[in-house]
C-alpha cells in the first residue's frame, strides 16, 4: 500500500510540473507603466530565456472575448525584434488591458534546452522554431551563392 501510494504521489508531482511550474522565473503582479499594463518576468535561471509565451484572456468593451498574445518574446521569431532575456534579466510582457484580462506567462524555453510551463504551449514553440531552422537551412545556401556571384536571385 505504501508503495502505491509514493507512486500515486509521485505522478501528481509530474503531472504538475508538465502543466505549470516554472521554477525559474518570476512573474510580477501587473502594473501599470504610463499607459501600458504589463506583467515584468525575470529570468532566475543560470540561462538566457530565448522563448517566452504569454496568453490573456480578455474581454473588450463590447463583451467578445479575445485571446492576446501579443505580449510572446522569442528572438528566433522575432530576430530584429526580441534578443535573449539574460540570466538575472527582466522582461516586460504587454498586457491589452488589465481591468478585463486574465492569465500570463504560460511556457519558457531557456538556450541551455530545458522548458518550463504548458506542455502543449512548449510544443507548439518547439515546433514553430524547427520550422523556422528548416526554412533557415534551405534559404542560407542560397542568399551565400548569390551573395558569391555564383547564382542571381530569379524574379
Amino acid at each position: 500500500m505504501r508503495t502505491y501510494l509514493l507512486i500515486l504521489s509521485a505522478a501528481s508531482f509530474v503531472t504538475q510540473m508538465g502543466t505549470a511550474q516554472m521554477l525559474s522565473i518570476k512573474v510580477s503582479d501587473v502594473i501599470q507603466t504610463g499607459s501600458v499594463w504589463e506583467e515584468v518576468v525575470k529570468n532566475l535561471s543560470g540561462s538566457s530565456i530565448v522563448s517566452l509565451h504569454a496568453t490573456f484572456h480578455c474581454v473588450d468593451t463590447n463583451g467578445i472575448h479575445l485571446i492576446d498574445e501579443n505580449g510572446s518574446s522569442d528572438s528566433l521569431y522575432q530576430y530584429s525584434c526580441d534578443r535573449d532575456i539574460p540570466p538575472g534579466g527582466s522582461f516586460g510582457v504587454r498586457v491589452s488591458g488589465h481591468d478585463e484580462c486574465s492569465g500570463g506567462v504560460d511556457a519558457v524555453i531557456f538556450s541551455d534546452g530545458h522548458s518550463e510551463g504548458d506542455s502543449a504551449q512548449v510544443a507548439r514553440i518547439y515546433a514553430r522554431r524547427s520550422g523556422i531552422y528548416k526554412g533557415l537551412t534551405f534559404v542560407i545556401p542560397l542568399l551565400d551563392s548569390i551573395a558569391s556571384g555564383k547564382s542571381t536571385p530569379r524574379r
